[in-house]
């Protein structure tokens, strides 16, 4: 399957992405370009909302005249730095291009960007994009997971279409506990598939006027190897429900050790989980207040929603995803603020948590100290 590339511009820079767009596709990718893939009567917004959590990279052009417009571009490069916030810590997911010699905005100007102008900027372009879309898995080196895909469409009142790209392992361990991980992963996901199907039996064709008439389930993965042995896995949905005002996000993780496979929660970590839980708070609290500052918008309420989203309850940091050098903590939709603010994560060094890791626990690698 071509790995997805998302084309964002101003409109009147088309015939320029145009010939970008031609020369990905003849390099095997699967650029996705508004003009060729939203049909007309389409909900546009939620379509490239599903497009962007969809793809594997995300070109932001930047020209003269996208740097002071206004609209659909603007919309979507607030969707594409949402995903962004979804990524594992050090996951390129933005890249901006510059098509004239103009500044980014402030928005992009954290990432770094490549000059298609410049003598050699198409080879630079393809070669970061080849990057961003190979198989990444953070951590140790090992065998590279491939994609196992779960997908099924049904048309209803409402339909149902679900599409879920999920890790398959090989040979992390050599035997049984490979094989074991795999049949838990798909029958989790499958699982989720075969809940979508009850709609079939729960029919409203009063949802016949509306635009949209499918629950959309759609999940993509990252995979880090933080030690021998150690797996973390972290799902990224999106979704939409028929009838809905707008699409929604929500994140799933495992964690996962070997010999035998076992599966755990985030008090496994820990000597003390009730003193871990009370510094995942303050930690969380303090940096997303930060978030809050530093982007200046209003929408993200500190007070009402970061001090009931962070309480030190172990329920509120149960999204964990875990690398060789931190632990990164997701918070669901509507957890620490209104949906308008986007995804939002804290990645916590192991450093800052070493002294609460149980050495006979999944991070005891971390710990300096033998199990």
């Amino acid at each position: 399957m071509a790995e997805q590339v998302f084309l964002s511009y101003a409109r009147e820079d088309g015939d320029r992405v145009e010939e970008v767009h031609e020369r990905l596709i003849a390099a095997g990718f699967s650029p996705w370009m508004d003009r060729h893939l939203i049909l007309g009567g389409q909900d546009w917004e939620n379509v490239i909302f599903r497009a962007v959590h969809d793809a594997k990279v995300f070109l932001a052009f930047v020209s003269r005249t996208s740097a002071q417009k206004a609209g659909m571009v603007q919309r979507e490069l607030v969707h594409g730095l949402h995903r962004q916030e979804e990524m594992p810590e050090g996951r390129v997911f933005i890249i901006p291009v510059r098509l004239d010699d103009v500044e980014p905005s402030m928005r992009l100007s954290r990432f770094h960007r490549i000059d298609l102008f410049a003598p050699g900027g198409w080879a630079n372009l393809l070669g970061a994009v080849v990057a961003a879309t190979a198989a990444v898995t953070l951590g140790t080196s090992g065998p590279q997971p491939t994609d196992g895909h779960i997908r099924e469409k049904w048309e209803g009142s409402p339909g149902y279409d679900v599409d879920i790209v999920y890790p398959v392992f090989n040979g992390l361990d050599g035997g049984q506990s490979t094989e074991e991980l795999n049949a838990f992963l798909r029958g989790h996901f499958t699982k989720r598939l075969i809940e979508e199907r009850r709609v079939r039996r729960t029919q409203d064709h009063q949802l016949l006027v509306s635009d949209i008439l499918w629950n959309d389930v759609s999940a993509r993965h990252a995979v880090a190897l933080p030690a021998p042995g150690v797996v973390s896995v972290l799902m990224h949905y999106y979704l939409y429900w028929a009838g809905a005002a707008h699409p929604n996000y929500d994140v799933e993780t495992f964690l996962f050790t070997f010999a035998p496979v076992a599966l755990h929660n985030l008090s496994d970590l820990f000597v003390d989980p009730e003193a871990a839980v009370r510094r995942l708070s303050q930690i969380c609290r303090d940096d997303l207040h930060a978030q809050c500052a530093a982007e200046g918008d209003e929408i993200c309420e500190p007070d009402e929603w970061i001090g009931q989203g962070t309480e030190p309850k172990m329920r509120n940091f149960e999204r964990f995803f875990v690398t060789a050098s931190a632990v990164e903590i997701h918070f669901g939709p509507e957890q620490v603020g209104p949906c308008a603010w986007g995804p939002r994560r804290t990645s916590i060094s192991l450093e800052r948590l070493r002294d609460l890791l149980d050495p006979n626990g999944p991070l005891g690698f971390a710990t300096g100290r033998e199990p």
